[in-house]
């Protein structure tokens, strides 16, 4: 579900007004063309955990993994952000970012992390729409870092 041309953003946690505003911020056409003019086709949203269940039930969103998962999708280079909200996330994500291009962005003050560098933007629940935005920018912003890191040189014949 992870597209190569795309940027690739998971939302990980526990509140769905965070994914469902994150939602709303990646479908709107500012955001799909700000997307093209750094290079990428569109915008790819997926779940992991719980908010993934509830972005596949009310969206017919794709599950990037389960809890078990987090650094796996990580690893696959092709994540330009990672968003994550109260619990079940592992603090280690972060340092596993750093060896990618992957941005963490922590959005409560109980899921900040002191390890790795993480983008900390505080969701509140009145700017809702505004935040969800900078979020997604945020991982919009990241992508041409990923078009750098995965340009692989060709194998000689």
């Amino acid at each position: 579900m992870l597209k190569q041309d795309h940027v690739n953003i998971i939302v990980h946690g526990h509140e769905p007004l965070l994914s469902e505003m994150i939602v709303v911020a990646s479908r709107q056409p500012e955001m799909q063309e700000y997307a093209k003019t750094k290079g990428a086709k569109g915008i790819v949203l997926a779940g992991m955990c719980c908010t993934a269940n509830e972005i596949l039930v009310r969206h017919g969103l794709p599950i990037a993994g389960n809890y078990l998962q987090q650094e796996l999708a990580i690893i696959t280079g092709a994540v330009d952000a990672m968003v994550v909200d109260v619990q079940c996330i592992m603090e280690n994500i972060a340092n596993v970012a750093m060896c990618y291009h992957t941005k963490i962005i922590t959005t409560n003050p109980r899921a900040m992390m002191a390890s790795g560098e993480t983008v900390h933007i505080e969701f509140d629940e009145h700017h809702a729409l505004e935040d969800a935005k900078k979020i997604v920018k945020v991982a919009i912003e990241n992508f041409p870092n990923r078009k750098a890191m995965c340009s692989f040189p060709r194998r000689r014949r």
